[in-house]
C-alpha cells in the first residue's frame, strides 16, 4: 500500500508541473500574441504618419511651384 501512495505522490508532482509548465507556456504564447498586435498598430501608425509626413500639401505648394516656373521661363 505504501508503494501505491508514493507512486500516486510521484505523479501528483509530475502532474501538477505538467500543468504549471503548460499553463506557462499558454500565457507566454498570449503575451506573445498580444506584444505581436500591438507593434504591428505601432508599425502601422507610423507607416500613416510617413506617408503623409512624405507627401506635399495639394493645392498651395503646387500652385507656388507654378508660380516659379512661369517666373524663370519669362
Amino acid at each position: 500500500m505504501l508503494m501505491v501512495v508514493e507512486r500516486l505522490r510521484g505523479w501528483g508532482m509530475r502532474t501538477t508541473l505538467g500543468l504549471l509548465l503548460g499553463a506557462g507556456a499558454l500565457i507566454f504564447l498570449m503575451i506573445s500574441s498580444v506584444v505581436k498586435i500591438c507593434l504591428g498598430v505601432l508599425f502601422v501608425i507610423g507607416l500613416a504618419g510617413l506617408v503623409r509626413v512624405s507627401q506635399k500639401p495639394a493645392g498651395k505648394a503646387r500652385s507656388d511651384e507654378w508660380s516659379e516656373d512661369r517666373e524663370e521661363t519669362e
